[in-house]
């Protein structure tokens, strides 16, 4: 079976460093939509759109600097701006430097100055989001997580609040992480407009920062909102013999590097291999767009929710019953760690934990079949707990139909450097695992839907109930 080539992955990925961020509404996102819009006609796919308008965001220059007695500035680093949080004018802004201590923030102080709070990345029980299947084999769920994009929108600051208390601006500190960790990192990208700029630094930034605090420090975030910005989700249907079923394969294509989304790039592969063959039921192969800000463009949960929504008659049973849903998201990542003392991040030498959902037996067994052919993995099948179900195959989930999602979390998943994170990504294992699906929806195609299950419930616990509140309140600043 060979749906791509390692060559062939590479050039894709040489055009995503090229576009730089997709970020939601971008130049660059739309570039990506009408390349792979163009692929699939090419195809022979009848190629359907919806369009959607949203508030875009975009930052264009952001800087630090602090002002002695005399009026002299001295440019302090940044490690990246804090998305949908707000601007200055051009010229900046000048404020005396606050500490309002560790997040989210006692910002009463603050009124009219420039805060600096302290964003710890905690390590957390992973049991707390993550409860293994009863059958998972092989690898072992690491006991603790210390991930960036889950600590940014778990224990960031309260911008509602400091915008509230007449704070000007905000410099968070990221705290528990590498400097090399932390640079450049979208984060957190799970939030709305605040109107109240902030700016991210590290950890030594920080505490160069704590010990000027009573300076005052020109704070500058230029950014502009683009009212009825569109945006596209494509799908293609590839119709099979058995015409009231359908089996849905979905990713989402906005993001701030190669490997979140690359999804997309797997989908095309797949879309291309699917179109030679033969198979029973309709194969809808999802390209949504808006993970990136779905305050606005997903309906009750990730962006696939509103494709959900628009199109009942694709899986509801109305003209197709959808029997399963496959996510492909973050392909061919390799694992990069801090070591203990959070002065370096590496790279382990094995790939990322390859975490995937199967929402019911049939399809775990199913999926570590597939996975008999592969030379390299390092998979662990994984349950939703407590209603916490990461990625874009949650929707799927939440419509109870049973799911395969393949969602790695690497600590770069967010990062936007000039490379877009292609070093850090194994060509070979990304063609494995886009192979590995190929396997798992032809086996899937060929079983009857009554072997396949449905969506089983999730696991419950106390502690996690109250963790998943934490999540909640925290995705509302």
């Amino acid at each position: 079976m060979k749906i791509t080539t390692s060559q062939e992955l590479i050039g894709w990925h040489r055009y995503l460093e090229q576009l730089g961020p997709r970020l939601t509404g971008s130049e660059a996102h739309q570039a990506f939509i009408e390349f792979l819009a163009t692929e699939l006609t090419s195809l022979g796919c009848e190629v359907q759109r919806d369009r959607y308008y949203f508030t875009r965001w975009q930052a264009q220059n952001w800087s630090l600097a602090l002002l002695d007695s005399a009026g002299n500035e001295t440019s302090i680093p940044c490690s990246f701006y804090y998305p949908y949080s707000g601007s200055t004018p051009p010229e900046g802004i000048i404020g005396e430097l606050v500490d309002c201590g560790k997040s989210p923030g006692n910002f009463q102080q603050a009124a009219g100055k420039i805060a600096l709070v302290e964003v710890a990345v905690p390590a957390l029980p992973t049991m707390l989001f993550l409860h293994p299947t009863k059958f998972a084999q092989a690898q072992k769920l690491p006991k603790l997580l210390r991930n960036p994009t889950l600590g940014s929108f778990l224990t960031g600051p309260n911008l509602a609040a400091a915008k509230q208390a007449g704070v000007k601006g905000v410099i968070c500190i990221w705290s528990k992480i590498s400097a090399a960790n932390a640079d450049a990192q979208y984060l957190p990208f799970t939030t709305s407009y605040q109107a109240c700029p902030a700016l991210w630094v590290n950890a030594a930034v920080g505490q160069q920062l704590k010990q000027a605090v009573g300076q005052k420090i020109r704070f500058t975030l230029e950014a502009t909102l683009t009212e009825q910005c569109p945006t596209d989700s494509l799908y293609v249907v590839l119709p099979g013999q058995q015409s009231n079923e359908s089996l849905l394969i979905n990713t989402h294509t906005d993001g701030p590097n190669a490997p979140e989304e690359n999804g997309a790039l797997g989908l095309l592969a797949l879309v291309r291999w699917f179109k030679q063959q033969q198979h029973q039921r309709n194969l809808i192969f999802i390209f949504a767009t808006g993970h990136f800000q779905l305050p606005q463009l997903g309906k009750h949960g990730q962006a696939t929710s509103t494709w959900l929504a628009e199109h009942p008659e694709l899986w509801n049973g109305q003209q197709m019953r959808a029997i399963a849903g496959v996510t492909l998201e973050h392909l061919g990542c390799t694992e990069w760690l801090d070591n203990r003392a959070l002065s370096d991040y590496q790279p382990s030498q094995q790939p990322e934990l390859e975490l995937t959902y199967t929402t019911s037996p049939m399809l775990e067994q199913l999926y570590y079949t597939a996975l008999l052919q592969r030379t390299k993995q390092r998979v662990l099948t994984i349950m939703p707990i407590n209603e916490i179900y990461f990625g874009e195959g949650e929707p799927f989930y939440k419509a109870n139909i049973p799911t395969i999602s393949l969602i790695p979390a690497p600590n770069y998943l967010c990062a936007t450097p000039s490379n877009a994170v292609i070093d850090k990504l194994d060509f070979d294992l990304m063609q494995q695992q886009i192979e590995t699906f190929a396997r798992v929806i032809k086996m899937i195609d060929q079983i009857s839907t009554s072997h396949l299950g449905v969506a089983e419930p999730q696991p419950f616990s106390l502690v996690g109930s109250v963790f998943r509140r934490m999540v909640g309140a925290n995705q509302r600043h």
